[in-house]
């Protein structure tokens, strides 16, 4: 991967994890050449499709791979205790 394609990477990984649509601190942006791959999970699908639509918005240019997948968040079946 070129050191272009890695700053932009991170730089679009930062602003998922800002942007209010998406916040998600572990999706994953692989840029090289003109495709970004997003991979990690996300709590809905709104989600997921917000994560894609920032980066279109953000780099136009680079056509985009939503590899997300969508994991529901679900309370545990019993509490947790810390011995």
């Amino acid at each position: 991967m070129k050191k272009e394609d890695e700053y932009l990477a991170a730089n679009l990984q930062r602003a998922l994890a800002v942007d209010a649509r998406v916040g998600v601190l572990d999706i994953n942006v692989v840029v090289s050449g003109n495709r970004a791959h997003l991979h990690g999970q996300v709590p809905s699908e709104r989600r997921k499709q917000a994560a894609a639509q920032v980066v279109k918005e953000l780099a136009p240019e680079l056509e985009v791979f939503n590899h997300l997948k969508v994991v529901e968040l679900k309370e545990p079946s019993k509490p947790e205790l810390v011995e």
